[in-house]
Parts: C-alpha cells; sequence; structure tokens
C-alpha cells in the first residue's frame, strides 16, 4: 500500500474544516437548469472551484473505444461539449465506450454556451486535466474525487496507473457495484457491471467511495446494509444523495441522510472508522440542507453552489468553538 496517499489524506483532514467542500463536476452543473457559468468536467471549472476555496473537486470518468480516460457526464442537451453524441439515443454509458476519444474532443458550436465564462468547448482527459490540476494546488489543500462510469471494469486499474503519477489525495467511487445479495431496496437498482470490484484493496492506498442514488419508489436504508456494503468493497468513504432517507435510531423513524435528525446516525457510520458524505442532485443548493449537513456531523459536501456553500459552512464555524476533523 501506498503510504504516502494515506499521509496525504490525513494532512488534509487534520488541516480541513469540517466539512468539505466540493466542487460538484467543478463549480457546479452546466446543464439545462444548471446555474454553473463554467462548463462543467473542464479544466477552467475544476480550477475556479479550487480558487474560490473548495477542498476538493469531483469529476466524472469513462474509459473510452479506444481505451482513453475521458472527463465526461452527458449529452450536451444536458450539459456536455461533444458533437459526436447528439444524435445518439438513451444513457451515455451505452454508447461512449464504442467511440474514440478523439471523436469525443470534435466540439460543437460555442454559440450554444453564450451564458457560459469560458469557452474551451471540448473534452478532455484525465493526465489534461491533472496535469494543470497538479500545477495549481499542493497535496496538502486540496483532493480529487473521481466518478468512474460506464461499462468497462478495466477503468479501476487504469485510472490506479494514471493517478501513480501525481502527489495528490484522490478518492475513487462509483455507483456502479454490486449490491443484490444485500438486504432492502437497493436489489432491483443494482448495475450490470461493478467496476469497483477489481481495485478493492488497492495497493496505492487510493480510498473507495460508494455512491448511493435516491430512486423514485426507493423507501430507505438501514445501518447494517451501508456498513454491509462498506465491508465488502473496503470503502471508507459513504456518498448519499441528498435526498436518501435512513432509520434514525432514536425514533426509528425515515430521515433525510442531510436533515439535522441524521446526527445519531451519522455518529454510527463514524464509530466503524467509516465517512460518510452527501452529494446536492439538484442544481441550486438548498441552504438549509448545507446548515444541517455543517452541524450533523456530514463529513463532506459535493455541491453545486460552491461559494455559498463555503460562506455557509463559515459562518457555522464562526458560531462553533471547533469543526475541524
Amino acid at each position: 500500500m501506498d503510504v504516502n496517499n494515506t499521509v496525504r489524506w490525513n494532512i488534509l483532514l487534520k488541516n480541513s474544516m469540517k466539512p468539505l467542500i466540493v466542487g460538484h463536476r467543478g463549480m457546479g452543473t452546466s446543464v439545462e437548469g444548471g446555474i454553473s457559468h463554467y462548463i462543467e468536467n473542464s479544466v477552467e471549472s475544476f480550477l475556479k472551484s479550487l480558487q474560490v476555496g473548495c477542498d476538493g473537486v469531483e469529476m466524472d470518468l469513462f474509459l473510452t473505444g479506444d481505451n482513453q480516460l475521458a472527463v465526461i457526464h452527458c449529452k450536451n442537451e444536458e450539459g456536455d461539449i461533444s458533437a459526436n453524441v447528439q444524435d445518439k439515443h438513451g444513457p451515455i454509458e451505452e454508447y461512449v465506450g464504442d467511440l474514440s476519444c478523439l471523436s469525443l474532443k470534435l466540439p460543437e458550436s460555442i454559440s450554444n454556451y453564450d451564458h457560459l465564462t469560458n469557452k474551451t468547448p471540448t473534452v478532455q482527459t484525465l493526465t489534461e486535466i491533472l496535469d494543470n490540476i497538479s500545477k495549481q494546488i499542493s497535496s496538502d489543500k486540496a483532493f480529487v474525487n473521481i466518478e468512474l462510469k460506464g461499462k468497462k471494469k478495466q477503468i479501476g486499474p487504469q485510472v490506479l496507473e494514471v493517478l501513480n503519477k501525481y502527489q495528490l489525495p484522490f478518492l475513487i467511487s462509483s455507483f456502479n457495484y454490486e449490491f443484490t445479495e444485500m438486504e432492502g431496496t437497493l436489489k432491483e437498482f443494482t448495475p450490470k457491471t461493478d467496476i469497483l470490484i477489481d481495485i478493492i484493496g488497492n495497493k496505492e492506498g487510493i480510498p473507495l467511495g460508494l455512491l448511493v442514488a435516491h430512486y423514485e419508489g426507493m423507501i430507505y436504508l438501514k445501518l447494517d446494509t451501508l456498513l454491509q456494503l462498506s465491508h465488502k468493497y473496503q470503502a471508507k468513504w459513504l456518498i448519499l444523495d441528498q435526498n436518501v432517507q435512513i432509520i434514525c435510531p432514536e425514533t426509528n423513524k425515515p430521515v433525510k441522510i442531510s436533515s439535522i435528525a441524521a446526527k445519531k446516525f451519522i455518529s454510527k457510520i463514524h464509530s466503524n472508522q467509516l465517512y460518510i458524505a452527501i452529494y446536492m442532485s439538484d442544481h441550486e443548493d438548498d441552504h438549509e440542507t448545507i446548515m444541517d449537513c455543517c452541524t450533523n456531523g456530514m463529513d463532506m459536501l459535493i455541491v453545486n453552489e460552491v461559494v455559498k456553500a463555503i460562506e455557509i459552512r463559515q459562518a457555522v464555524y464562526d458560531s462553533k468553538t471547533n469543526i475541524y476533523f
């Protein structure tokens, strides 16, 4: 195991205010209805979020048909800039793995993005982005959360090879892992491809995060279910949609993980040596949700409105004696 990566994480957590504020795709989503003035998943967006004070950035990663690691989330009408996915139908996971990285880089007309600040409308590779980020920040100031997407299992080992070249704290997360044997309402949502399984306990010492979405018809999550999942994947982070409901240990009733009422549940997560985070699924982040997560023990917030989140956290800190890790 790479002790340096563990050390980098320990230093970052020791020096950071709690919860960590992470820029969702940089300065937030630029999808239809999004509010970011920076193209999501672009170098400019990532660098801007770090410049304004984020503790880290989150990005989406696919393995292309020619085995390149492309940072992209979805089709143009949903935010990203690639002319060659415009005529495709269905989820991007169904076809991005068959396209070359060069074809993904073919930009669409920037005239559609007049509201955006940066004008670099092209998909970029993981290496291109990390080369830029690593020049701008030190390892004790920020980290990179890489979400693995798609249906190619080889993406995990390939990402580890790239990350070895950089002296930054990294977190690898995904929705694509196996949980069919778990009890509860997760069964029907299990993905077809487990892309975390080949990097469990990786020698690089890069922690894994299990992403949990909120689905229509989904009821609630039990603590035991999450602990079983984290144990199976040796995951250090549980990253839940802000709207996911859990069972409150005090009342035995369902409450949102992002609410004050989830404080005892979060404490139990911590007692199992795990970290817990939420990601904001809406374009505009709710002020009260951020406030609650700054006081209920949450370890990390992945947000779209990074400046607002940083200001709220500072206000909460100013009203307390200590909210450091």
